[in-house]
């Protein structure tokens, strides 16, 4: 049975809820709202399963240097990807800062953070060497790493094969523990 996260559950039952004492949302189509989001979440976490990370991928790197986001990773990797302007995502980037050695030295995975839509990485920094940052200028429609919705996580093996990918609606805490190979 799927897991749907507290932060799902809230949605869906603030889709149904009364905004104030004279106001009422729609409920039928906030409602369907919340669940065309948890279908696309799904149908995101999904997708390219089992591809491995193809050359071509153009990233700047802390520098501002172009370089092709394969030639850096070295799996196994956790990739986050985030918009700066999602409070979600900067709040699993900030959890991903203050854990990188924890979770680098538990899970031996290195992790990988991609600012999309962002002229440079800005604040988004390394610390101690435990987090690599990347950004693009694009959001990255048509490759790879395409998808609407973030903050999202690729997991990506040794050989860089796409193993799991976890988008949206998550903890930082279970967003970035890499999946148990079974």
């Amino acid at each position: 049975m799927m897991k749907i996260s507290i932060l799902a559950l809230l949605i869906l039952s603030l889709a149904s809820t009364s905004v104030g004492s004279t106001e009422r949302i729609d409920d039928g189509a906030d409602s369907a709202k919340a669940q065309n989001f948890l279908k696309l979440m799904n149908a995101e976490r999904m997708l390219n399963i089992g591809k491995i990370l193809p050359l071509g991928i153009l990233v700047a790197d802390r520098d501002g240097k172009q370089v092709d986001l394969r030639s850096v990773m070295h799996g196994p990797v956790a990739l986050l990807k985030f918009n700066p302007g999602c409070p979600p995502c900067v709040e699993v980037f900030k959890y991903a800062q203050a854990h990188a050695k924890q979770y680098v030295e538990a899970q031996g995975a290195s992790i990988a953070i991609l600012v999309v839509d962002s002229k440079d990485a800005g604040p988004y920094v390394t610390t101690g060497g435990r987090l690599d940052v990347y950004s693009t200028t694009s959001k990255l429609e048509g490759s790879f790493l395409a998808g609407e919705i973030t903050p999202s996580v690729f997991f990506l093996d040794k050989d860089l094969r796409l193993v799991e990918r976890r988008a949206g609606l998550t903890t930082p805490e279970s967003m970035l523990r890499f999946p148990t190979v079974q």
